[in-house]
């Protein structure tokens, strides 16, 4: 059976291998092709791969709260600098992750994903930070959503980032 091709991503999120891959791996099925980076030095490591000739994502989705590993320390620091708390820091290093997405791939539509629901209180500050950010930036975000969501809602979502109708 040949499936129609419907779009390149970038999927930067450190559940892929666990919570996120049936969410994958139903968008695949959808027919489209999915490049993964788990952390903030894969993500930057793919991101020069992009710089140099790499095809292009269509649509990227990023999980905002990026966990800082050893390895990753110093790939972080290129990104900011802080010593703030891991929460702080998580979501320094998403919104640097957006700033540099959007030095190498500026017109590439990106869809956030955090496991904060903006129903509680820290994921309300989580919301509402990221917007004042995002809006300071002028980023090309163009959806924030909670995790989990419906593979339905999501490729739909992606769908119309891809279309420019997001």
């Amino acid at each position: 059976m040949n499936k129609e091709h419907k779009g390149r991503i970038f999927w930067i999120d450190d559940e892929i291998p666990t919570a996120m891959k049936f969410l994958i791996t139903g968008i695949e099925l959808a027919g489209y092709d999915i490049d993964t980076a788990l952390y903030i030095k894969d993500s930057l490591e793919r991101l020069d791969e992009y710089s140099k000739g790499r095809p292009k994502p269509d649509v990227i989705i990023l999980d905002i709260m990026m966990p800082i590993r050893d390895e990753d320390h110093e790939a972080y620091d290129k990104l900011t600098s802080s010593s703030k708390s891991s929460l702080e820091n998580g979501m320094k290093a998403g919104l640097a992750l957006i700033s540099r997405i959007k030095e190498i791939l500026p017109n590439v539509p990106i869809i956030v994903l955090t496991n904060l629901s903006e129903e509680t209180e820290i994921g309300h500050y989580v919301f509402d930070k990221l917007r004042k950010e995002l809006k300071v930036k002028k980023s090309q975000v163009k959806k924030n959503l909670s995790k989990p969501q419906q593979l339905e809602v999501l490729t739909d979502i992606i769908a119309k980032a891809i279309a420019g109708e997001l």
